[in-house]
């Protein structure tokens, strides 16, 4: 196949360690036929950080982890842009009580299933958050001093590009966030699967609530589709969660 490297480096880090040089093969035998079950294999295992090869009960928790974050962070970022730039009905749905519940339920699950560092390594884990948040919170600080100085009566390019730093800015912090409980792995304790369960099933009620308030919305207003599309592809990011949710009983107490 003529886009086996490109493929090859879709599969998960260990997953390539691990059988990378099988992969490779398999994938250059392998017809224009066998490309969306590969795609779909692909998009299974990133699915299931709990089957990856090579990792410590540790290890699969802090996977699992990062994963519920990553989903959690990217439900309420697509919420918080809906509400922003869609139209009326999101609008609407942002001041309602329902997507206020829904955003306050994954905060909570997030400070649940946050990996509580050792006191010997707390100056170390708060030396890798720093790193790896200094651009977007730099970038977010830039934003609210052009806002204080006069950026409202700019220009309208300007204040596009005012806009559009923001919400860079906060896509890159979660994506940084992510990276930031990764490359701690060693120096955190990661939720027992007990405490990722309740973490997880916390975030599947903010998600579902940000998606029933963006649809119930959208209906009021004659189907609104950025609420629309936004509500829906909420629903579908709730498939990962379950997925995960799923997982988490497959770990034993004492892990």
């Amino acid at each position: 196949m003529r886009f086996t490297p490109l493929l090859l480096g879709l599969y998960p880090r260990p997953v390539r360690a691990r059988w990378g040089l099988d992969l490779e093969a398999e994938l250059r035998t392998a017809g224009w036929r066998a490309l969306p079950g590969t795609l779909a294999g692909i998009a299974d295992l990133w699915l299931h950080p709990a089957i990856w090869p090579d990792a410590s009960p540790r290890r699969r928790r802090l996977r699992m982890t990062t994963m519920a974050v990553a989903v959690a962070l990217a439900c309420g970022f697509v919420s918080m842009i809906t509400v922003e730039l869609g139209g009326r009905s999101a609008h609407a749905a942002g001041h309602a009580p329902l997507m206020s519940a829904g955003m306050s339920l994954i905060l909570a699950g997030l400070l649940v299933l946050a990996p509580r560092p050792g006191l010997r390594a707390l100056a170390a884990t708060c030396r890798i958050g720093v790193t790896r948040l200094a651009l977007p919170a730099t970038l977010g600080a830039g934003v609210v001093i052009a806002v204080h100085v006069g950026a409202g009566g700019a220009p309208p390019v300007v204040r596009a590009a005012v806009v559009a730093c923001w919400w860079a800015a906060l896509a890159l912090g979660a994506v940084q966030t992510c990276r930031a409980i990764a490359a701690a792995g060693s120096l955190v304790d990661p939720p027992r699967p007990r405490r990722l369960r309740a973490g997880t099933a916390i975030l599947i009620a903010g998600s579902a609530a940000n998606a029933a308030a963006l649809l119930r919305f959208s209906q009021r207003a004659g189907h609104d589709l950025p609420a629309t599309a936004t509500g829906l592809g909420l629903l579908l990011l709730l498939a990962a969660f379950v997925l995960l949710l799923r997982d988490t009983h497959h770990l034993t107490a004492h892990e």
